[in-house]
């Protein structure tokens, strides 16, 4: 072994004794070493320099001796044709079109000797079989359309057709389909001879279908026959010899690959004409269907898309039509459009410049690869703001298209605004949608054209959509086609994705205006053979969005990406939210009645369990301040729209919810699909955004300090006054007045500790020092007292009224008193205060007014969580007859009471209701009772009650799951959980009988008396949202002992006290009772009498 200073060696001697020897080297050994190494090294760079200079030679010889005998055979190949064209010998057609080829010189020589073939008829048949094969006396017709003899000519032909009548060999037919194309141009109006010309073509193509010559034909009939007759056409195309449709296929495939082929020829004749070859392929379509044929609308769209390919104008202005715009008025009439310009102009230097990129441009199809070890804010972006990227993205793109037109002819226009109407036509693509076509074009195609349609919110304004959403068949069909590559899987990502997102985008607009009736009736298992089962949709739907959301995030570099796939997974996780979203609302309003599916269908793997730790950034890491609205944005409302209107105040706030969270992959999940993650776990998130914002806002810590040393050098212990509270004095009998007048002045400030002092009815202070106790006691009674109207019911206004379903909502009969809007903004601070401490309260509220403490928008649904009655009634109105609605005398406006009416539209009292806009005035009746009629009091309410919880915070939860929230869960009382969670004190302990016999007859009681047990001790019939371990203070049984004289008789017990409670601090005041039947007795007394509610 050698390690640079010496080796050793073993040997082995020949007695067998092995001898160890070491062999020093010599002291300039390692210089030699490195001598010799850098010579070998030089050797071999020398040689490969040498190598590669000699193989250049060799490549630049071989190319000169390439060039010269190609100068050589090209000069005397023009030779040998110049000595044929002077001694008249034959010509092959191989030689002329390398003449073509080689030189112009010979055009005049060409054209004669085609004149004289095409003159002498007996040489014509001969001449054109060699001709035809290359193509050559096609180029000569096309140089004679610039020729001063191009009319003789034409005529020759002309007169040629005439005179071989039928008897034309199929090759000489190939030859004329290039001579009908100069033919056409000035005797498109002879249609018997276009027709002739026509049936010998398709004779030839017949026996000879060459793509070329196919696409020439098409062209022939689609491009320039204008006057033609398309059911002679159609009847001689399909004649009897020839019954299926063989050639209408292939014709129109060979005119598709030589566009994508870019075949000059093809690409030079359709120019300007697209709208007419689209418009006449599908007129002979139509025209095959009339004659009991079913073609396949497969080659048109191909076609379609193949035309769309060379025209980026036409395909943008195609997009923005079947949106629902009026391309025509725009293009043709330079009517200015009143779409709305993005907030988001060239001012965020991380967008780059608008790309000129068409939805039909071919680009590169590779998957997105995520290589950010840790994604940051900027490229997670909110759904939102991706929306608003895509948004601004169609509109510049949209703005380029309209520029570039302006300098373009007005017959260019119209045929661009003449093919966006043709593929606008909805009825086209129902009639198509029910053909399985062999590649999904028509998915593909549908796809591309519905992307002014995608989005996260709901585009209402168009009319192509619309057609497509509520036509049956066509939902039906897409769906199968979905679910086939969900269920099956596709090797081709994209179709998947285009598939799944026109989809999501239909059904969407389907669910807006379908009634829950009707919807339980067509997509659950109610019916008995649903082809769309709504619980399929959300449970295919759930896993690929988990892996847009969470596995592989959609970044905002995707909605502009260059590459086909990742703007597909940015357009399907808009789309697939849409659709989500607008499930959930309906499951959320039907969860009670009739629920779709499972709630655990809604959840994402993975985030059911995960644990929330840390999840939120704390107030000392997170430097954001709250951001500040004016009165308009206190009733900022969820409503279907173009997605065009820049990013609101809503938004805003859900971005700056975004930021508390430390992951923003969360971040997104939280403030776009909350329901994805289980109601516990974010009821969690909900109280860490609160201790965190209570940190800023309750942090008595410094003061605490201050007010002890000062109570240190006074030499005093009973006067702990800590600042940054704030104090308050309540008379018991004034308590809604008094709170009013101190607390509503207060606005965000209430968000910080209020100390209560309670004044009874002699005026003296209560005894108790408040530690949070006496402030729930008081949040309690005041809550009760101005919402349910108990208590001093002449002091405070009844603000709520009491619905057919027992919940509260405004009440409309003191809306309209000048005062009242400050008294709502007040109960709007109360009920925000006690979400904020985490107080649950016992009002019940009716769902139409959750929706708009989330800021959602009704819809008529709603109303039947309102007034029942009033829904039947009003939907009854969709279902009857002209003379039934006629006899109704109804107008376009609104009874409000005390002969007090409001139209509901300009002019309503003039306006009747017919069967024609019948459905228009329900949606304007619902919409005036649920989101106008109390919008006033609705707003201040809001603005209060967002003064302590930012909207962006409760919109964690659905309507149903934001009133658990505000009043607890109604759910059968789990006693066994409660057992676990209960404290004792006063000498109890759960072996003892009485505690024993309590939790009996506990477990006996109905379920309305377990509820008033609980309401009883904690003030809320309901239970805590997280258990009864989150109970603070813990629930606890604390003994009274009875004196003995209490106890010996029946007599004596009859005097016994009732059991009592501090609900201030889930505190049950026990008596150590002697039987069981004694104890049932006095519990059922207390809790049914309300006794107790004191401080001690």
């Amino acid at each position: 072994m050698f390690d640079g200073n010496h080796r050793v060696r073993r040997d082995i001697n020949l007695s067998g004794n092995r001898r160890r020897r070491t062999v020093v080297p010599p002291k300039n050994f390692l210089t030699g070493v490195e001598d010799r190494k850098a010579v070998i090294l030089e050797n071999s760079r020398r040689q490969r320099e040498q190598r590669r200079l000699l193989q250049k030679k060799i490549k630049s010889a071989t190319l000169i001796e390439k060039v010269v005998r190609g100068w050589l055979a090209r000069s005397f190949l023009v030779e040998e044709l110049q000595k044929g064209f002077s001694t008249s010998t034959p010509i092959l057609a191989s030689e002329l079109s390398m003449l073509v080829a080689l030189t112009n010189d010979y055009r005049e020589p060409l054209l004669a000797y085609s004149k004289q073939s095409i003159t002498e008829k007996s040489n014509f048949d001969k001449v054109v079989t060699n001709l035809a094969k290359q193509r050559i006396l096609q180029s000569a017709l096309k140089m004679l359309c610039v020729d001063a003899e191009k009319e003789n000519l034409l005529q020759l032909i002309q007169k040629f057709l005439q005179e071989s009548g039928n008897n034309i060999s199929h090759v000489t037919c190939l030859a004329l389909i290039a001579a009908c194309q100069c033919w056409m141009v000035n005797h498109a109006n002879e249609v018997t001879t276009i027709q002739s010309l026509w049936r010998w073509s398709c004779q030839a193509a017949a026996v000879n279908p060459s793509k070329q010559t196919l696409a020439l034909l098409a062209l022939t009939l689609f491009g320039y026959a204008e006057s033609m007759e398309y059911q002679s056409v159609a009847a001689a195309y399909f004649g009897a010899n020839n019954p299926n449709q063989w050639t209408y296929q292939v014709l129109l495939d060979a005119l598709v690959e030589s566009i994508l082929a870019s075949d000059e020829d093809v690409t030079k004749m359709i120019k300007n004409s697209e709208s007419k070859v689209v418009y006449r392929s599908i007129e002979l379509y139509e025209a095959l269907v009339t004659t009991n044929e079913k073609p396949n609308p497969h080659v048109i769209i191909s076609l379609i898309e193949a035309i769309l390919s060379l025209s980026h104008e036409a395909s943008i202005l195609t997009v923005l039509q079947i949106r629902g715009e009026n391309v025509r008025s725009i293009v043709l009439d330079g009517v200015v459009d009143d779409v709305k310009q993005s907030a988001r102009d060239d001012d965020d230097s991380d967008d780059d410049e608008m790309k000129d990129v068409s939805p039909f441009t071919s680009q590169k199809n590779q998957s997105q690869k995520i290589t950010t070890p840790r994604l940051t804010r900027q490229q997670v972006q909110t759904i939102p703001r991706l929306n608003q990227l895509y948004q601004d993205d169609l509109w510049r793109i949209r703005q380029d298209i309209l520029s570039q037109l302006k300098g373009r002819s007005t017959s260019h226009k119209t045929n661009v605004v003449e093919l966006a109407e043709y593929l606008g036509n909805a009825k086209l693509w129902q009639q198509w949608a029910e053909v399985k076509t062999p590649d999904h074009g028509n998915l593909r195609l549908l796809g591309r054209l519905l992307q002014g349609c995608s989005g996260f919110k709901s585009t209402a304004t168009s009319p192509f959509l619309s057609q497509l959403a509520y036509s049956e068949p066509f939902l039906d069909g897409l769906w199968r086609q979905t679910l086939l590559f969900l269920v099956n899987g596709s090797a081709d990502e994209k179709l998947t994705l285009y598939a799944t997102i026109v989809f999501c985008d239909v059904f969407s607009h389907h669910l807006i205006s379908l009634s829950d009736k009707d919807f339980l009736e067509c997509y659950t298992t109610a019916n008995s053979k649903p082809v769309i089962l709504a619980e399929h949709v959300v449970t295919y739907l759930k896993p690929l969005l988990h892996d847009l959301y969470w596995n592989k995030p959609v970044l905002a570099a995707d909605v502009k990406a260059d590459d086909d796939i990742a703007h597909l997974r940015a357009r399907m996780l808009l789309s697939g939210t849409k659709l989500w979203n607008s499930l959930y609302e309906r499951w959320s309003r039907l969860v009670r009645q009739a629920p779709f599916c499972d709630e655990l269908c809604w959840f994402f793997p993975r985030l059911a369990s995960r644990d929330d730790d840390g999840a939120v950034i704390g107030s000392r890491e997170n430097n954001t301040t709250t951001t500040e609205y004016d009165d308009n944005d206190y009733m900022e409302i969820d409503s279907d729209s173009d997605g065009e209107e820049g990013i609101t105040g809503t938004e805003l706030e859900n971005d700056a919810l975004a930021d508390t969270f430390r992951d923003p992959k969360m971040a997104r999940v939280l403030t776009s699909i909350p329901q994805a993650i289980p109601f516990d776990r974010r009821v969690k998130l909900f109280n860490s955004l609160l201790n965190a914002d209570k940190l800023k806002t309750q942090d008595e810590s410094a003061d605490f300090r201050r007010a002890i040393a000062r109570m240190m050098e006074r030499g005093e212990d009973n006067d702990l006054d800590i600042g940054g509270r704030e104090r308050v004095e309540i008379r018991r009998d004034s308590m809604y007045k008094d709170s009013m007048s101190q607390l509503n002045g207060l606005g965000r400030r209430l968000k910080s500790k209020v100390q209560v002092t309670m004044i009874n009815k002699h005026g003296a202070h209560e005894a108790g020092i408040d530690g949070g106790g006496v402030f729930k006691e008081f949040i309690d009674d005041l809550i009760s007292e101005a919402f349910l109207n108990k208590g001093n019911v002449e002091d405070a206004p009844k603000l709520f009224s009491v619905t057919p379903l027992q919940t509260l909502a405004v009440n409309m009969d003191v809306a309209n008193v000048s005062d009242r809007t400050a008294h709502y903004e007040f109960l709007g601070r109360v009920l925000g205060k006690a979400v904020y401490e985490s107080i649950l309260v016992e009002p019940q509220f009716c769902l139409p007014f959750l929706n708009q403490l989330l800021g959602k928008l009704n819809s008529l649904e709603d109303l039947k969580n309102y007034d029942p009655e009033f829904y039947i009634n009003l939907t009854k109105l969709r279902t009857m007859s002209e003379i039934e609605i006629k006899n109704l005398g109804l107008t376009f406006e609104l009874n409000m009471g005390s002969k007090q009416t409001v139209p509901l539209v300009p002019g309503g009292s003039s306006i009747l209701v017919t069967k024609h806009n019948v459905i228009h005035y329900v949606y304007l009746v619902a919409n005036q009772r649920l989101n106008v009629e109390s919008a006033k009091q609705t707003k201040a309410f809001l603005r209060g009650f967002r003064d302590l919880i930012p909207a962006s915070w409760v919109r964690l939860f659905s309507a149903y799951e934001l009133q658990k929230l505000i009043g607890g869960d109604d759910t059968v009382l789990d006693i066994e959980k409660l057992k676990v969670s209960m404290q004792y004190a006063g000498g109890y302990h759960p072996s003892q009988p009485i505690i024993q016999w309590f939790w009996e007859i506990l477990e006996e009681f109905t379920q309305g008396q377990q509820r008033q047990f609980l309401r009883f001790v904690t003030s809320c019939s309901r239970q805590p949202l997280l258990g009864f371990q989150g109970l603070e203070p813990a629930p606890c049984i604390q003994q009274i002992h009875l004196p003995d004289a209490l106890l010996g008789s029946e007599e004596a017990e009859k005097h016994v006290p009732l059991p009592t409670s501090s609900t201030c601090m889930n505190l049950l005041k026990l008596p150590n009772y002697k039987n069981k039947a004694l104890l049932r007795k006095k519990l059922i007394d207390a809790i049914e009498a309300g006794a107790g509610f004191e401080l001690t």
